[in-house]
């Protein structure tokens, strides 16, 4: 189903499918929210499915969780215990763990995600077939969303389709025979190739003519692969490992081959087999199978009329070979057989016999070994032996047993067949030893039958002929068409395959252009044979002979002097020589394909300077042939490739703070007559400092290179593909550091007073510094002064740029006060101070509702000199007084008096002393200390500005 929103598409596939099975559970979905690293997902089972169980030990429980987590794939990367354990909560059967990747289905290639939760998991199928979902929670998913359904299957081998079936070939009894057995697997029985088993359990008749070790591994294929692991023989059961995969309800072929060595029942009758594989362990019986009452194959080479032969057939006996129980062989009577045969003509299994005795037709082999029944014995009877097959063609077998057997077996039958043909005529043209040539040849078909489409025509080629190694059909006519195939073999020997077939004394006649490439063999002195012969009677062959003339004159190319290139260009013109190998010939050649243009060659000549591709094509006439064209391609180049660069820099010397420059330039197209045809060609590549870098087919080109500090050299060079080049040299100089810059006054966090003074600072020479859009001069030495207005109170923040020539830039936030800001909190020693915290020895109070701060203290912060005065006669304070800017405050304790500047000014309250310090009225600093005086109630704290600006004021 698919969902609307939040997890969509859950497809879920299940791997084995089986009921009760551990199995894999491959989840592919789209997510709707983009799910973070350590973000959860949660997998829920149906009830029937089983979840792995957890052991009750705590660290073996640890371990079994960290194993199942990193058993768990999201894609191909598997996830990780570092993202925390995953949960099992086997009440609603789940799983929950964290992710280690982002999933964002906003990223390509993360719009589907796939979870594999893989069968080491321990997730066993439910044990009752039917269909089934999964379910799926994320942590950005408040609800569970439910998959597509999938099937959970009782698999049996053969069902619902698919029983085996067998194939024994040969058939008879007795006969080492090849079996071919399909079947299919189960709905659920998928094999995975070089883990699942498949067991073949053969019916106690047939025989194994080998022992374990004896049996080639390569002579069983599943599903036309060869096995390459050793199998289990086991009474009559083969179990073998699957080199091949299988999907649910898929075919298998399995092909014991001969040399596996089955041998066939002793007795003709109907027979069954057993398989099973480990996926679907129940046996499931065969279709049955039939052995007949049949003679062992034979060969007889060649099968055609009154010709000695060559005899070849495969047998298997109920008993032992051996001297006192030989092999008896009986020939029909149309056979011709000799009264004497010599006992090393006639093998079993690749040894001669020991003795050989003639009874009219009948030959009785004494074997030289003895030979256990059931074992496959190959019976050669040689030419040598001077039999001959029948004067009439017709079908012929052999009878054979031995003296312990109560009748004859028999081989398959064979067709004995006459056949003949002749050849007309031979044409080769040129006639000339080692010139390429076309051919035709005529023959007279007499074959009784005549010759079938696809029977084939075989030309041996005399030795020295040169063959192309793959003939092109269309150059090719056989019978008026074109052949269905052409092989070529050692020895020169060329099979064609007949297109149509050809009845009995018809003519049939192949011609071979001389485009496909035959070169004639290099004698000529003597008759040359060629040898042909038909598929339908390969031991008729005929030959006919030819007269080859001398070679054609061969004429040869040099070119000297002038300067060669690159990629077989010059890049100076040189001089063409031709030369031909024998005398009284004339040599003649034209350019690009003209013919029409040809020129009897006379002297070597130098070529053009230029840029030109041109085909010279050449050739020379003698007293016995025309030598075949001769073409080369000639490329001239005597022009250097032009370039520019654009960018970044025009200049030959430049300035830089990049560490890596992208150098954009254009190379010039150049105007190329290939085969009299004008092309505009451009440089393939630019290289800098030796490193190669492309140029696009329009010219244009992009370097990146990388600077060091100081001076940089790059040199570019251009290069067509001649080898021509074009170079240009540019110094950059980098510097990658900014410049110095430091502000010497005022210091950093400093307090100023006054609202007009001058920043002072230093850099390096010849530097740019600047601030809010303003130019600073600096002088040689690199210092530098400005004067900067104030314009509010409280803390001030000057950012200057430094600027080098090279582009670096240095930036500087200088930070400092304007004023002194004073936060006094009643009754608390804590005190502000320009956001600084500073603690008070006695704090300031309120009395009779006048509010009193320490005299020193606020004189200190805001930059005043304090002094007292002390009465000579009781040694106590008599006055206090500021000397701030140009002020001088005087205070006298015992006095409501208060003196600025020498006026006096009337003060209630006067100053207190308490625990030794002295404390004073905050109105005098308002009236008479140019200072701004905040009162905040619900606080109880006092805010005391100084100086008060003129603009505020």
């Amino acid at each position: 189903m698919i969902q609307i929103a939040g997890i969509q598409d859950i497809q879920i596939t299940v791997k084995p499918r089986r009921i009760g099975t551990k199995a894999t559970y491959l989840v592919v979905m789209k997510l709707d929210k983009a799910l973070e690293v350590h973000d959860w997902i949660k997998v829920t089972w149906p009830k029937e499915a089983k979840l792995p169980e957890l052991p009750e030990d705590p660290i073996e429980r640890t371990n079994e969780l960290k194993r199942i987590i990193e058993s768990i794939y999201i894609g191909a990367s598997p996830c990780s215990a570092c993202q925390g354990l995953p949960e099992i909560n086997y009440r609603e059967n789940s799983i929950k763990f964290n992710i280690h990747m982002e999933l964002n289905p906003a990223i390509p290639g993360y719009e589907k995600v796939n979870l594999t939760i893989t069968d080491r998991v321990g997730i066993v199928n439910p044990a009752i077939p039917g269909f089934y979902k999964l379910k799926i929670s994320t942590a950005k998913e408040i609800e569970t969303f439910v998959s597509e359904t999938f099937e959970i299957v009782e698999s049996h081998l053969g069902e619902p389709t698919g029983i085996p079936v067998v194939t024994p070939s040969p058939a008879g009894f007795f006969q080492n025979a090849s079996y071919e057995i399909r079947f299919r697997v189960g709905r659920g029985g998928q094999m995975s190739f070089n883990q699942s088993r498949i067991r073949i359990r053969f019916p106690e008749e047939i025989r194994f003519a080998y022992d374990l070790d004896k049996i080639p591994v390569y002579s069983i294929k599943v599903n036309d692969k060869p096995n390459n692991n050793r199998f289990a023989l086991s009474d009559q059961t083969i179990t073998l490992i699957t080199p091949v995969d299988v999907d649910n309800s898929g075919e298998v072929k399995v092909l014991f081959e001969k040399e596996f060595g089955l041998i066939n029942p002793v007795e003709s009758g109907t027979f069954f087999l057993e398989v099973s594989t480990s996926e679907d362990s129940l046996w499931v019986r065969s279709e049955p199978f039939q052995i007949e009452k049949q003679g062992s194959s034979l060969r007889i080479q060649p099968n055609k009329t009154n010709q000695r032969v060559d005899i070849q057939f495969v047998i298997t006996l109920p008993s032992d070979l051996f001297d006192m129980n030989p092999l008896i062989v009986e020939f029909p009577d149309s056979f011709s057989i000799p009264m004497k045969i010599n006992n090393n003509t006639i093998l079993i299994n690749n040894v001669p016999s020991q003795k050989i005795t003639i009874q009219k037709n009948t030959i009785v082999i004494y074997p030289s070994r003895t030979t256990n029944k059931f074992t496959p014995l190959t019976i050669h009877i040689q030419k040598e032996t001077e039999i001959r097959n029948p004067k009439t063609e017709g079908p012929i077998r052999l009878l054979y047993k031995t003296n312990q057997d109560s009748e004859y077996f028999f081989t398959d039958e064979v067709m004995i067949e006459t056949a003949t043909f002749e050849i007309n005529l031979l044409e080769i043209e040129p006639s000339n030893a080692s010139s390429t040539a076309k051919y035709k040849i005529s023959f007279t078909v007499e074959f009784q039958e005549g010759l079938a489409k696809g029977d084939s025509l075989w030309i041996q080629f005399p030795n020295g002929t040169i063959l192309p190694t793959q003939f092109d059909l269309s150059l090719v006519l056989l019978y008026g068409a074109n052949p269905l195939s052409i092989q070529i073999y050692p020895s020169n020997l060329v099979e064609f395959q007949l297109p149509y077939s050809v009845r009995s004394e018809e003519t049939l006649v192949l011609q071979i252009e001389k485009n496909i490439g035959i070169q004639n063999p290099p004698q000529y002195e003597e008759k040359t044979p060629f040898l042909a012969w038909f598929s339908a009677n390969p031991n008729e062959k005929r030959t006919v002979y030819f007269q080859f003339n001398p070679p054609c004159p061969k004429t040869s190319i040099s070119l000297t002097e002038g300067i060669q290139g690159k990629n077989n260009w010059y890049i100076q013109p040189p001089i063409l020589h031709l030369s031909a190998n024998q005398k009284e010939v004339k040599t003649y050649l034209y350019w690009n394909d003209e013919p029409e243009k040809e020129l009897l060659y006379s002297q070597p000549e130098k070529l053009m300077p230029g840029q030109y591709i041109s085909k010279l094509s050449f050739y020379s006439v003698g007293p016995y042939g025309t030598e075949e064209v001769q073409s080369v391609n000639i490329q001239i180049d005597t022009t250097k490739p032009i370039f520019t660069l654009q960018n970044p820099f025009k200049d030959t010397n430049n300035k830089t703070n990049k560490k890596e420059l992208e150098w954009i330039g254009e190379a010039n197209s150049e105007q190329l007559d290939k085969f009299f045809e004008k092309i505009q060609v451009y440089p393939s590549y630019i290289t800098v400092n030796d490193q190669v870098f492309p140029i696009d087919e329009s010219g244009h080109f992009s370097v990146q290179t990388k600077n060091q500090p100081g001076e940089n050299t790059f040199f570019f060079k251009v290069e067509d593909a001649a080898g021509n080049f074009s170079t240009e040299r540019r110094i950059v100089l980098a510097k990658f550091t900014p410049p110095s810059l430091s502000i010497l006054s005022p210091a950093l966090n400093a307090t100023i007073t006054t609202t007009y003074f001058k920043i002072i600072g230093k850099t390096d020479p010849q530097i740019l510094v600047s601030y809010d859009n303003h130019t600073v001069e600096v002088d040689k030495d690199g210092k530098f002064s400005f004067p900067y207005p104030l314009t509010h109170f409280g803390k001030q923040k000057v950012e200057l740029s430094a600027l080098d020539e090279y582009g670096n830039t240095n930036i500087l936030i200088h930070t400092f006060w304007f004023g002194v800001d004073l936060l006094l909190t009643i009754n608390q020693k804590k005190t502000i101070v320009n956001e600084k915290e500073v603690i008070l020895a006695y704090p300031p109070f309120i009395q009779s509702g006048r509010t009193f701060v320490p005299f020193r203290f606020l004189g200190e912060q805001l930059g005043a000199t304090v002094q007292y005065t002390v009465d000579s006669k009781t040694k106590r304070v008599n006055t206090i007084s500021y000397e701030l800017e140009n002020k001088r405050i005087i205070l006298y304790l015992a006095k409501k008096t208060i003196q600025v500047n020498g006026t006096s000014y009337p003060l209630d309250p006067v100053p207190i002393i308490q625990n030794g310090t002295t404390f004073i009225p905050v109105r005098i600093v308002s009236e008479f200390m140019n200072c701004s005086v905040f009162w905040d109630q619900e606080k109880q704290q006092v805010r005391i500005e100084f100086p008060i600006l003129e603009a505020s004021s």
